[in-house]
This record gives structure tokens, sequence and C-alpha cells, in this order.
């Protein structure tokens, strides 16, 4: 995708509160349950694989994906079976985290 497309959907996100749950439907994101690939998933596939009464969504955002994907507190979901959304904070503002988990509960 083109990269002023995601910049504009990113900020839409953000922004535009009458198309946000649309908007939220076209992000994507690095997830754990890819174990490592560079596979991207939306929000509705990751809501679709939750565990059975996990009501949280799980983002870890860093400085760097090599520094997310080795945390500790990634590593202990991962090892109890959950699905981590994992994102640098390069490619992704830590506002749209709480933005787009909240507009995916409308998915």
């Amino acid at each position: 995708m083109h990269i002023p497309c995601l910049c504009s959907i990113k900020l839409g996100v953000i922004d535009d509160h009458a198309n946000r749950t649309r908007l939220s439907k076209l992000l994507r994101f690095r997830s754990s349950h890819f174990k490592g690939e560079e596979k991207l998933t939306g929000l509705a596939d990751y809501v679709s694989r939750m565990k059975d009464k996990q009501e949280h969504i799980f983002f870890m955002a860093g400085s760097s994906m090599k520094e997310v994907s080795q945390s500790p507190f990634v590593e202990r979901l991962i090892k109890k079976g959950y699905e981590v959304n994992i994102s640098s904070t390069k490619t992704l503002p830590n506002s749209l985290l709480f933005v787009s988990s909240e507009a995916s509960m409308l998915v």
C-alpha cells in the first residue's frame, strides 16, 4: 500500500470520529500469530482469533520491531497462548493504539 495513504488512514482513525470504525478496518499490524513472518493482520482477523473469554486486544509498541518482539511482556503473553499486535512507534503513533482498539470493539 502507498505510504501517504497509510498515513491518511492512521490520521483518519484518530481525527475522523464519524468514519473511525470504517477506517480502523483498513489498518494492518504485525502480529505474533505469524511467528516472525512479514505478514500483516487487521483488527477483525485478530478479534476472530482471540481466546474464549479474552476481553482485551494486546498491543505492544516500541522504538524498533526487534525491541518489541523481545519484550518480556510480549514473550509472557505468547507463552500463555495470546496473540500480540506488534508495532514500532516509528510507524504507528501511540494515540492510534488506543483509538483503534476502541474502534475494534465495534468490528
